[in-house]
């Protein structure tokens, strides 16, 4: 038996046995790419705005961060340097490096585990039996009732969507973050609850299609949690 898995193993091209069989938190191998100007400026300004130490700038800088949301990460940047340059206020070294952005080359995983669930990309779990690409997003935003309105309300908001990239972004002194990038469910056109309570969602109707600058596609892999999506039998959408 030994003798015929050793043959199985080296003479016949995928074939699975205990010698070759891969660690069972293998995460398919991660690789080194460039980012594109796009991508780095999402990534980075998610980073921004949910790392407790930016909150007191973000705060002060609300509204002009609302008023130029595509262009907060470089707000940010702009306005941590500019205070190096023409104050004597002690930042914190976090501030300072954050300030600085990330490498724009980044390291990219074909699977994750965090928060105790197993994570796997859309594309990696084409071949698999199990379900692992399937994430949500649960998160306090500010939101407007209309253009008009200047009095934001927060309130916790579910996102659906599907995982499409993991990305490791590093910053200097070897800081590092893990993002999610998916396909999320636009919640106004994409989703609904049947007479069960269950959410019903429609990946026809995403959130973001074009790959614009002002787009949030990422979100931290300690932010994510795992659900499990079945074809509704009576509507194929």
């Amino acid at each position: 038996m030994a003798e015929c898995m050793n043959f199985c193993a080296r003479y016949l091209n995928e074939v699975e046995t205990k010698s070759n069989r891969p660690i069972r938190n293998d995460d398919g191998g991660n690789k080194f790419g460039r980012l594109d100007d796009i991508s780095w400026i999402q990534a980075h300004r998610y980073v921004l705005v949910n790392t407790e130490v930016v909150i007191q700038f973000r705060e002060q800088h609300f509204a002009k961060l609302v008023k130029e949301m595509p262009r907060s990460a470089i707000h940010h940047i702009k306005k941590v340097q500019t205070l190096q340059r023409t104050s004597n206020i002690a930042l914190p070294e976090q501030i300072k490096i954050l300030a600085n952005g990330p490498d724009q080359f980044a390291r990219r995983f074909k699977g994750c585990i965090v928060n105790g669930f197993r994570f796997r990309t859309k594309s990696n779990d084409k071949s698999k039996v199990t379900q692992n690409s399937s994430i949500v997003l649960k998160a306090d935003t500010v939101s407007y009732a209309s253009a008009r309105d200047k009095n934001p309300r927060s309130g916790n908001v579910t996102f659906h969507g599907v995982l499409t990239d993991i990305l490791e972004i590093r910053y200097i002194n070897d800081m590092k973050y893990v993002l999610f990038k998916g396909d999320w469910i636009d919640n106004q056109v994409g989703k609904q609850q049947d007479e069960f309570k269950f959410t019903l969602a429609n990946f026809n109707n995403l959130l973001y299609k074009n790959n614009q600058l002002g787009d949030e596609p990422f979100i931290l892999a300690k932010q994510a949690e795992q659900v499990c999506y079945v074809q509704d039998p009576l509507d194929m959408n």
